[in-house]
């Protein structure tokens, strides 16, 4: 166990799905910088929810996972409005992985509710990734700093400002 990561995990509040981010990304970044070294700052810094280009073996689990959710998405999005497939989904191992699950994101009743369970399943696909670590680690800090991440994309919902947008769509037809 690193000490560094030990100390840095444990000062941090508790993250939980779904829930209001209780630190700032760049606040909590500013911690890791201090604690971590140019290395390990520079990985923890590469981890985001977009796809990343980083080769670290979690990051690239954590990027071939929710490419392949993007790409079986798209497909079934495709399908349910009679569309024809795309050749540009990007190549990723799906070896042993099913995503029969996203019928639900498909059909949620909300394109709100269909993202809440697309984001519900990013954060389990994490708590099961450090499930298979020891948790107080420099792959810790790095889940944290995504499901950090997918708690700010909550905070940043706002119905609302939705209802609005989708106003000036319907208007535009």
């Amino acid at each position: 166990m690193r000490l560094d990561c030990y100390y840095l995990l444990a000062s941090l509040p508790s993250l939980k799905f779904p829930g209001k981010p209780p630190v700032a990304s760049e606040e909590f970044l500013a911690t890791c910088r201090t604690q971590l070294g140019d290395a390990d700052y520079a990985l923890v810094d590469s981890a985001t929810l977009e796809l990343c280009a980083s080769e670290h073996p979690v990051l690239t689990r954590w990027r071939d996972w929710d490419a392949g959710v993007r790409n079986s998405l798209a497909a079934l999005r495709a399908r349910k409005l009679s569309w024809p497939a795309r050749d540009s989904h990007r190549a990723v191992p799906m070896a042993n992985t099913s995503y029969a699950w996203l019928t639900g994101v498909v059909e949620a009743p909300s394109p709100l509710e269909g993202e809440r369970l697309l984001d519900k399943a990013r954060w389990r696909f994490l708590h099961d990734l450090q499930a298979g670590q020891a948790g107080f680690d420099l792959i810790g800090v790095v889940i944290y700093r995504l499901q950090l991440q997918l708690l700010e994309r909550w905070a940043r919902f706002d119905v609302e400002r939705g209802r609005e947008v989708l106003a000036g769509i319907m208007n535009r037809e």
